[in-house]
């Protein structure tokens, strides 16, 4: 099976009402791209410049491909500064071309003439709001990448570049990426069948692949919430989940449950959990999970030391 995440985006621009979800849900995109580091020395200017970088050429991509912009796509442009800059200059309005007679003109692109902005699916007032708010995300990303000498700029691109790093067009990340074969949302679909996903990767190709996993499953969980059927059941299973740059776990845990989706968790010891989220996404996963299931195998001794309390004394 094959699924494009950047779908969940382009459709969007297709539904009513969709253009004011937008922002946020490219914004939440790119924390999956690019989760907040816990560093003590990391300045989060740089990691938000990524994240603004990455989830403007996300759109350029969306709004030139449609449904067939792929995340790849989007590396590529990050990869290619005359490429992006051109693209930046087209959306900012300040693109110059020839005319047929000869002299020059600026263009910009017209929302209001496509297809999504001609429909009546949008107010007029939301496609113009929408096209003067990309104009200035367009023309703020001119002015850093027309002067060549800008260190500023280039350390941007390059962290946006890397936060893309994985989607290259050369890897089966990016192939299992290019095109959508299924919806996450027609596990909802079927009211008389129960439906497991499982998320499983190989260990040895954590860094290339944990990222892929943590953006598919922001996917499932959007499309999984936006469908009507809430009280369809789905389990989902997530094994070495401390490998897994997940984001805000903590709170997925708490509101899933109201949505029917199930989650199973598969890791080595709390300790490992606590480190990966924090303690208090341990404290959260502790209360809320209906079943722990600890292994007769684990050696951990604050994992031991935390299933004694829990189980607490008993007389045999």
């Amino acid at each position: 099976h094959y699924y494009n995440p950047l779908i969940i985006i382009a459709e969007l621009f297709y539904r009513p009402g969709g253009l004011e979800e937008i922002i946020d849900t490219v914004r939440e995109f790119c924390l999956r791209l690019e989760p907040d580091r816990e560093a003590e020395n990391d300045d989060s200017f740089w990691t938000k410049s990524n994240r603004r970088w990455g989830g403007i050429v996300i759109q350029f991509v969306v709004l030139l491909k449609g449904e067939n912009g792929t995340l790849g796509d989007v590396l590529q442009m990050l990869n290619d500064r005359p490429a992006l800059l051109q693209n930046a200059r087209f959306f900012a309005g300040r693109l110059e071309v020839r005319r047929p007679d000869g002299g020059t003109e600026l263009r910009a692109p017209r929302f209001q003439d496509l297809e999504w902005g001609a429909s009546g699916i949008h107010d007029p007032a939301d496609v113009e709001n929408y096209a003067e708010f990309l104009r200035g995300l367009a023309s703020s990303l001119c002015d850093n990448l027309e002067p060549a000498d800008s260190k500023m700029a280039d350390s941007i691109l390059a962290g946006s570049q890397e936060m893309l790093s994985g989607f290259e067009i050369t890897t089966r990340a990016h192939k299992i990426t290019s095109k959508t074969t299924f919806r996450f949302s027609a596990l909802k679909d079927n009211s008389e069948k129960s439906y497991v996903v499982s998320y499983m990767f190989n260990p040895d190709m954590v860094a290339a692949q944990s990222k892929v996993v943590s953006v598919l499953m922001f996917c499932q969980d959007w499309e999984l919430k936006k469908h009507p059927n809430k009280h369809k059941r789905v389990w989902c299973l997530i094994d070495e989940a401390t490998n897994l740059p997940l984001v805000k776990v903590d709170e997925q845990i708490t509101w899933v449950r109201s949505y029917s989706i199930l989650l199973i968790f598969y890791f080595q010891n709390f300790a490992r959990w606590e480190k990966a989220f924090g303690k208090t996404a341990l404290e959260v996963l502790l209360s809320e999970a209906e079943i722990i299931l600890v292994m007769p195998a684990t050696r951990n001794p604050k994992t031991l030391e935390m299933t004694s309390k829990m189980i607490g004394e008993e007389a045999v």
